[in-house]
């Protein structure tokens, strides 16, 4: 749903007399000879199972549903051959339902027929057709053998190839209510199910791949099915791309760092359920990546709280999994994810440069009044030292000078003080001018290593300076 438009389609299903070929206009072709579903028994019973073994429901006339997108999807290719829920469901009351269980990969309701229960089981093809001892053809119920079984996992095999996400459906008639519902059923045939990658998946790949980013495609489906999505939406250049299969996935405590490594840089996990994509989180997180991990159901619950960004989907998200998540992504698609991560490396990056220009001005500020501060007290000093050295060798002259004028000693001391503060004034003038230029010369630094985004802010001050600089070597004249 994330990398692909979310919106199942019924295109084939795949019976013992051959596969029947599912027109938009509501047309079932078998081989090259149009036929009437509701006359042949064996199609009418695979839709039938399909819409049993079902928890959504059909709005309108039929052509849209609400509930899980690919349940709609047999609604709606049953609704194409005149067979409604309603009707079915008044003429095979349901009476329990066994929920589907990512360990067993099948689902299974059991229905009142008047006398008898009818059990309608959808799953997993290789799980189905484990616990089938038979199955339905045109001629009527026949045994199923390991040749049978085998035949059947490569129609499987290649329908998954043309992308397309494979059920089976099974059923049975029993006399006893709570009968095992998984053990000698009837296999009726496979549904073959298409739902097309979204057009702007392959750019928005492209563009984590740029970014830094690795996608990992981690799904419930089979190994084929998942290959030829990754190949078509660019995910993988081939269609016999490295991948892990679930029952092939070990536990990560017992991995030795180059299996964890190969295990990192896998791109593809089929057959997966909820736990192993936990440990899959926790097997990156531990090899120092951040994970963001997408997911709907109330199993992923788990995973979406262990990754460092839970993202739940927004329209077919179960209320479970969006509590559990950071973020709900409201229209379910990848594209949207890589817009988001753009624009918060963009904030992250405006407030880094933020952050160093307030570092460089600052710094420079503070360094500007220790150093003028400095210059203005050692410069001061050696204007002190040199007066004091110049009128101490002339004092006494001046003084008697002075004192044959008639002058007073208190004044003489006046005059001496206020010449020494002209030049401890000019002092600090230049320490001023020194310290400006020292702003400017620091600012024009700092702004430099985080990037020259913006200009120096000592530039006015150090024509201040200059300035005062001016009055200082006048001073001194």
């Amino acid at each position: 749903g994330t990398l692909t438009e979310n919106r199942m389609t019924v295109v084939r299903l795949a019976l013992a007399s051959g596969d029947v070929e599912i027109g938009r206009e509501g047309s079932f072709k078998l081989g090259t000879d149009f036929v009437n579903p509701v006359q042949h028994d064996v199609l009418r019973t695979a839709l039938e199972t399909g819409v049993l073994c079902n928890n959504a429901a059909l709005l309108g006339e039929g052509h849209r549903g609400v509930g899980d997108p690919l349940e709609s999807a047999l609604l709606v290719a049953a609704a194409k051959a005149g067979l409604y829920q309603d009707m079915l469901s008044r003429k095979n009351p349901e009476i329990y339902e066994v929920a589907f269980d990512p360990d067993v990969k099948m689902m299974a309701t059991v229905h009142d027929v008047g006398g008898s229960y009818r059990v309608a089981v959808k799953g997993a093809p290789e799980a189905v057709l484990a616990v089938s001892d038979s199955e339905l053809t045109e001629t009527g119920v026949v045994a199923q053998d390991e040749s049978i079984r085998k035949r059947w996992l490569e129609r499987n095999e290649r329908m998954a190839e043309n992308g397309l996400r494979i059920l089976a459906f099974a059923t049975k008639t029993t006399h006893e209510r709570d009968a095992e519902p998984y053990e000698k059923l009837t296999f009726i045939g496979l549904v073959g199910l298409l739902d097309p990658p979204r057009a702007d998946v392959r750019d928005a790949i492209d563009r984590c791949r740029s970014a830094g980013i690795q996608v990992v495609m981690v799904t419930g489906d089979q190994p084929a099915t998942a290959r030829g999505i990754a190949a078509t939406v660019g995910l993988t250049d081939r269609l016999d791309a490295d991948l892990v299969h679930g029952a092939d996935l070990p536990d990560p405590a017992t991995l030795s760092e180059e299996e964890r490594r190969e295990l990192c840089r896998t791109l593809i996990f089929a057959r997966v359920n909820p736990k192993q994509k936990l440990d899959l989180i926790r097997l990156h997180q531990s090899s120092g990546n951040i994970v963001a991990m997408t997911g709907d159901g109330v199993n992923d619950a788990p995973a979406l709280k262990k990754a460092d960004i839970g993202i739940a989907m927004g329209r077919r998200g179960t209320q479970v999994a969006r509590e559990a998540a950071d973020m709900v992504l409201q229209d379910d698609a990848l594209s949207t994810i890589v817009v988001a991560v753009e624009h918060g490396r963009i904030i992250f990056g405006n407030i880094r440069r933020f952050v160093f220009y307030l570092l460089s001005c600052n710094v420079s500020e503070v360094m500007v009044v220790g150093l003028a501060a400095l210059v203005s007290v050692l410069l001061a000093g050696v204007a002190i030292a040199i007066a004091s050295r110049r009128y101490s060798n002339r004092h006494m002259d001046n003084a008697a000078v002075i004192r044959c004028l008639g002058a007073s000693s208190s004044f003489i001391s006046r005059v001496y003080l206020l010449q020494l503060t002209w030049l401890g004034i000019s002092a600090s003038l230049v320490g001023c001018l020194l310290g400006f230029l020292a702003q400017s010369f620091l600012a024009n630094i700092l702004a430099n290593l985080v990037g020259g985004i913006l200009p120096p802010p000592g530039i006015y001050p150090a024509l201040t300076g200059l300035l005062a600089g001016l009055i200082t070597l006048y001073g001194f004249a």
